[in-house]
């Protein structure tokens, strides 16, 4: 199997796949053994079809395309372990050439995990620590801390009083 793994921006990859015909042809007997046990025949039970009955049932083109699900399916997998792609949600396929007896090409287009840099973060607690701050408190910052406290006491006794049904028009 041939591959080429191309990074794309906004976390995504694209992959360029080439399966050999030779690797396609290890799914056909699993795959036309399930076709078979599928396959309905008059005078047969379903399940019972003698294979060699069952095959001229069968869509050779639809066996084909079962192994190369297949094998895209399992060839996925294994480029994602081997290239060490960490994939996320359903990836794309497009299948660029498919023919019985040829090598299988298709394209996959993933979404990653994105890349997180961190910045150097001690280097930055170390400036940040280093600002000094004055613990003093000014006679304006305290009046304005009162009145605001003011102002949120008086709104929670209107919202009590309009609970309680008083009208505010009447204080």
């Amino acid at each position: 199997m041939k591959t080429t793994v191309q990074t794309l921006e906004n976390a995504e990859v694209a992959i360029e796949v080439v399966v050999p015909a030779k690797d396609i042809e290890k799914y056909r007997e699993a795959v036309e053994t399930e076709a078979i046990k599928n396959t309905e025949v008059d005078g047969f039970r379903k399940g019972h079809v003698p294979k060699e009955r069952a095959l001229k049932e069968l869509s050779p083109t639809r066996i084909w395309e079962e192994m190369a699900q297949r094998a895209i399916s399992n060839a996925y997998i294994e480029i994602l372990q081997k290239e060490d792609i960490k994939a996320i949600g359903q990836p794309h396929i497009m299948i660029t050439k498919i023919a019985e007896g040829s090598d299988l090409e298709f394209k996959i287009t993933t979404a990653v995990m994105p890349e997180i840099k961190l910045a150097d973060y001690k280097k930055i607690a170390k400036e940040v620590n280093k600002e000094t701050y004055s613990d003093e408190v000014e006679d304006t910052e305290v009046e304005s801390a009162i009145k605001n406290l003011q102002k949120m006491r008086a709104q929670q006794e209107m919202m009590q009083n309009a609970k309680e049904g008083d009208d505010p028009s009447s204080w």
